[in-house]
């Protein structure tokens, strides 16, 4: 998703899942690997594309990170738990703005439809319980 948006060219995503799968981004029972999802964005040419994470009592400070990015126009890759243990989303836009935003939208990826996944909100203190501290920054 954060490809297709940033990307002038069309990315088809069952393609880039695919390959993808066959680059080693992917371990069952695991998930999507972080860096292998880096790798395989810079192999589309999203050469500055990276990961950050913060421990769990310095959260807050990722939050400003993540703001200013979005500020910029860079949606984030956010890792979420769920019920299954691991997801994630992409955070595509704010409410409110600077160090403590009110909430932040998002598309889901797990959505049965994709216009059911797009643009749902999670306040900030939501966003703080489910969110792992770890991000990805798909940029060229």
């Amino acid at each position: 998703m954060a490809m297709e948006f940033l990307g002038p060219e069309k990315i088809n995503l069952d393609d880039l899942t695919k390959e993808g799968l066959a680059f080693g981004a992917y371990l069952n029972g695991v998930g999507w690997i972080h860096q292998g999802l880096i790798d395989l964005a810079k192999k589309h040419g999203f050469k500055n594309s990276f990961r950050k994470e913060w421990l769990e009592d310095k959260k807050q400070d990722g939050i400003g990170f993540i703001t200013e990015n979005l500020e910029k126009n860079i949606p984030v890759l956010a890792s979420v738990k769920n019920a299954g243990g691991g997801h994630i989303i992409l955070i595509v836009g704010l409410k409110g703005s600077g160090e403590a935003p009110e909430g932040f939208y998002f598309h889901d990826p797990n959505a049965y439809r994709a216009v059911e996944g797009e643009f749902k909100f999670l306040n900030l203190p939501e966003f703080l319980k489910v969110w792992k501290g770890r991000i990805i920054v798909i940029s060229k």
